[in-house]
C-alpha cells in the first residue's frame, strides 16, 4: 500500500457493509473461516478504516518525500565537497 498502487481499493474492501449485492457475515470465527477456505467474507469496520488508510497514506507520503530530499541534499553536499578539493 505504501507505494500507492490501488490502496483505495483495499480501503473500500475493508469498509464494505452488507447490501443487496454483497452478503457478508457480521461475525465469523477462525474455525468457520478455515472451513470456508479462508475466504474473507466478513463485513468491514466502517468509517474508522477510512481515517486509518488516509492517515497512513499521508504519513508514508511525507516519509518518502523526506527520503528523496535527503538523497538530493546528500548528493549536493558531496558535489560541493568535491569542488572544494
Amino acid at each position: 500500500m505504501s507505494t500507492g498502487e490501488s490502496w483505495h481499493e483495499i480501503m473500500y474492501d475493508s469498509t464494505r457493509q452488507r447490501s443487496l449485492t454483497f452478503d457478508c457475515l457480521e461475525e465469523q470465527s477462525y474455525e468457520e473461516r478455515m472451513k470456508s477456505g479462508g475466504d474473507p467474507e466478513v463485513c468491514g469496520g466502517g468509517s474508522l478504516f477510512n481515517i486509518y488508510f488516509i492517515t497512513f497514506m499521508i504519513i508514508v507520503s511525507f516519509i518518502f518525500i523526506n527520503l528523496f530530499i535527503a538523497i538530493i541534499l546528500e548528493s549536493f553536499n558531496t558535489s560541493t565537497a568535491e569542488e572544494g578539493l
